[in-house]
């Protein structure tokens, strides 16, 4: 098989990962999808992305990290609808969903949303 039809090793679609590419050079938002609403992400991700990420699972049992990673990203306006949208799916059983359920259903959309995945380095695969 050519190198330019070989399907990546890690499965994902190259439409998806050059999208992700020209959205970084031109920083332009990236858009993922969050219980069915989209949220808008920078085309560039802060240079403490990776760090800020490794001390959000190296302190889970401390919300202070994942709070503030993830309002650096999506911004006041966008956490507060996204906090709406958990508290909207709520049952009404009385339990709460769990917070580190939630938090990593939401670090999940937005490292998924820049073809990443937690824990994976940001670089390309060529690098």
């Amino acid at each position: 098989m050519a190198a330019a039809t070989r399907k990546p090793a890690n499965g994902r679609a190259p439409k998806r990962a050059a999208e992700v590419a020209v959205a970084e050079i031109a920083n332009t938002p990236i858009y993922g999808m969050f219980r069915g609403i989209t949220i808008t992400l920078p085309g560039r991700l802060p240079a403490t992305f990776t760090l800020d990420l490794a001390e959000v699972q190296g302190k889970q049992n401390d919300l202070g990290p994942a709070y503030r990673l993830l309002v650096s990203i999506l911004g006041e306006g966008q956490w507060s609808e996204l906090r709406d949208k958990v508290a909207a799916d709520d049952t009404g059983d009385g339990e709460a969903e769990g917070f580190a359920g939630v938090l990593g259903e939401l670090i999940a959309s937005v490292v998924g949303a820049y073809n990443m995945e937690p824990g994976e380095s940001q670089a390309s695969e060529t690098s």
